[in-house]
């Protein structure tokens, strides 16, 4: 039988050097993916509240437009009468 390849120093090199590397790396970026999920997350609650407080704001506003619409109303009776 010939040599493996786990025998040579290429081989070696390999499992001692690169394979290591290799897992750090994929480590890394298994981590930056995690942490851009969380961020993301955090955007995606961040702009469901702001679209929350925006539906309520036009709520008070369309009240509000209803409010003064009802006193236009009864000034123009108040002036005709």
């Amino acid at each position: 039988m010939g040599v493996e390849f786990f025998q040579t120093v290429m081989g070696q090199r390999f499992y001692e050097g690169t394979m290591p590397m290799l897992a750090k790396a994929a480590k890394g970026i298994a981590e930056g993916l995690a942490a851009q999920r969380e961020k993301g997350e955090a955007i995606t609650s961040a702009l469901t509240r702001q679209n929350e407080l925006l539906e309520h704001q036009n709520g008070l506003l369309e009240h509000q437009n209803k409010i003064l619409v009802e006193i236009g109303k009864v000034l123009e009776e108040r002036e005709r009468g």
